[in-house]
C-alpha cells in the first residue's frame, strides 16, 4: 500500500446571504467580493467550498452573479423527516436537474 500525502480542505460557509447583501450595493462591491471569496480557489482541486445561501433574502441579480462564479449549484428544501437537493448548475451535464432525497431517522 502506498501513502498519499495529499490534503483536502472541505470549507462550509453559513450565513454567506448576509455577506452577499452587504457587498451587493453596487455591481463592483459584489464583484470584489466574488473575486476575494471564490475566484482565487476556482480550479482548486485540493478544496471544496459548501456555501448555505437563504434565496429569500438575496436579490435575483445577486444570485445570478453568485451562480456564474461557482461549479455546481444545488436546492435544498427540508420537510419533516426528508432534505430534497436538486442540481441546479454542474460542470457535468449528466448532473443537471438529478434529484437526491435523503430520509432523516426519526431518532435522530
Amino acid at each position: 500500500m502506498e501513502k498519499l500525502n495529499i490534503r483536502y480542505t472541505v470549507r462550509i460557509v453559513l450565513g454567506f446571504d448576509k455577506v452577499l447583501e452587504m457587498h451587493s450595493s453596487t455591481p463592483k462591491e459584489l464583484e470584489n467580493l466574488l473575486g476575494y471569496m471564490i475566484r482565487p480557489h476556482l480550479g482548486d482541486e485540493k478544496r471544496t467550498t459548501i456555501y448555505f445561501i437563504n434565496t429569500d433574502i438575496v436579490t435575483d441579480r445577486t444570485l445570478k452573479e453568485l451562480r456564474e462564479h461557482i461549479s455546481r449549484v444545488l436546492q435544498a428544501k427540508f420537510s419533516e423527516n426528508k432534505i430534497f437537493l436538486k442540481v441546479i448548475k454542474s460542470i457535468d451535464i449528466r448532473d443537471f436537474r438529478k434529484e437526491i432525497r435523503i430520509n432523516i431517522p426519526e431518532s435522530v
